[in-house]
């Protein structure tokens, strides 16, 4: 038996497809971007700008008088103009999914400088944990020298300077013993105006900060240092008379 082909059924078959199709919901915009944000403090560092107020993006945030810090708040990230009452203004990044200090130095060709300090991501968790520590004990007489490693709760510490005037040398001492008698350690050598250590690891527990002119023995400040689980930045700011003041922070 052979079929005949019925051009009238092949037509309406071929506008019912296309009805169909065309009733398909095709969307006028794409899906919307998530809200992005940051995480950031400042720091007065600049001992001649006095008390300042903040303005960012016109929303007042707190006043800050030299070596105080307002607390990290969150902002939308990206670029954010800062307004001091002094009537100093500027743009600043803030990137996405970052935590940071934004430390408010001296006029740089009429632009006040200011120095981000980055400490983690946002979604990074704030705890460091145990670290190991390998400590080199001295003979001692009835003993051999031995480098012993132990397992010990740690933190992230790091030192920024502000010293315009002069290079220094950092020494931390602990004040706890990890093993007979030996305490953990830190020197930073030569660090530079605006420069900083790096985030290094250091046994939870007291310690004690000095502050020399680097390369010798001249002790300009001296503080002293707890350690905890979480990360950690001193500044060390130059006051109006050229001596030294030391800010420890928490980076939660």
């Amino acid at each position: 038996m052979k079929l005949k082909h019925n051009p009238l059924w092949l037509t309406a078959l071929i506008v019912l497809v296309l009805s169909m199709t065309g009733c398909v919901d095709v969307p006028s915009t794409g899906p919307t971007p998530p809200n992005m944000q940051a995480d950031f403090r400042f720091v007065n560092g600049q001992a001649d700008l006095g008390a300042v107020s903040i303005e960012i993006d016109e929303q007042a945030i707190g006043s800050i008088n030299f070596g105080e810090a307002l607390a990290h708040q969150t902002y939308n990230a990206g670029s954010r103009t800062i307004l001091l009452s002094n009537g100093d203004t500027r743009s600043i990044a803030m990137p996405s999914e970052r935590r940071g200090t934004y430390v408010i130095l001296a006029l740089d060709a009429g632009v006040r400088d200011m120095v981000r300090l980055d400490e983690r991501q946002r979604f990074n968790p704030v705890a460091v944990g145990e670290i190991q520590k390998t400590m080199h004990i001295p003979e001692d007489g009835s003993s051999p020298a031995m480098d012993s490693t132990v397992t010990v709760p740690g933190g992230y510490f790091r030192l920024a300077s502000f010293m315009s005037d002069a290079d220094v040398d950092v020494a931390i001492n602990g004040t706890d013993a990890l093993v007979s008698g030996i305490a953990d350690t830190m020197l930073v050598e030569g660090l530079t105006y605006k420069g900083n250590s790096g985030y290094q690891e250091l046994a939870t527990g007291g310690y004690n900060l000095s502050v020399l002119f680097a390369g010798t023995d001249s002790v300009l400040a001296t503080s002293s240092v707890t350690i905890s689980s979480v990360r950690q930045t001193t500044l060390i700011l130059q006051k109006a008379d050229g001596s030294v003041q030391v800010v420890n922070l928490k980076d939660e």
